[in-house]
């Protein structure tokens, strides 16, 4: 596989993570599985962790899209699996957190959701830092237009 490949498909696949995500949250509220304050704080929770790279992968998106041809060096497999199974477990942990809080079950309380939930997002945080932003640089401020620090240095 290639960088690019790679790039596309774990692009696309955290994109659409993002919106399962909030999809779940939105669908539980609706069934009565979560009450407003609860709803908010997850939303509150969840959308940043998604935010930070989500800009970074929609720039990329958008500098490539007339790109044609795929000259990007290869990527091991490790990497690549890697790459995109980490992600996927810990969206579907958050999911499956949303879903069981709504149901009433694995959680006592919703402080404990909510405690559950921060822990996905430090274990996606660290994720992000270390794979993400590796293969997708440019930063939600850069891909913004908002110059950064360094940007303005003599």
């Amino acid at each position: 596989m290639t960088e690019n490949k790679l790039k596309r498909r774990l692009g696309l696949f955290l994109v659409a993570s993002h919106l399962c995500v909030l999809f779940s949250a939105i669908i539980s509220k609706l069934v009565g599985g979560l009450s407003v304050d609860e709803f908010t704080t997850v939303l509150a929770v969840v959308t940043p962790m998604f935010a930070g790279f989500t800009g970074a992968v929609i720039a990329f998106f958008v500098e490539n899209r007339h790109v044609a041809t795929d000259s990007s060096p290869k990527i091991t497999r490790t990497f690549s699996n890697l790459a995109l199974l980490l992600p996927g477990v810990l969206v579907a942990l958050t999911i499956m957190s949303i879903f069981l809080k709504s149901i009433n079950v694995g959680f006592s309380d919703f402080e404990d959701m909510k405690r559950f939930l921060i822990a996905m997002e430090s274990l996606l945080a660290a994720y992000i830092s270390t794979i993400v932003f590796t293969l997708f640089p440019k930063s939600p401020a850069q891909a913004s237009g908002v110059p950064l620090a360094e940007d303005n240095k003599p």
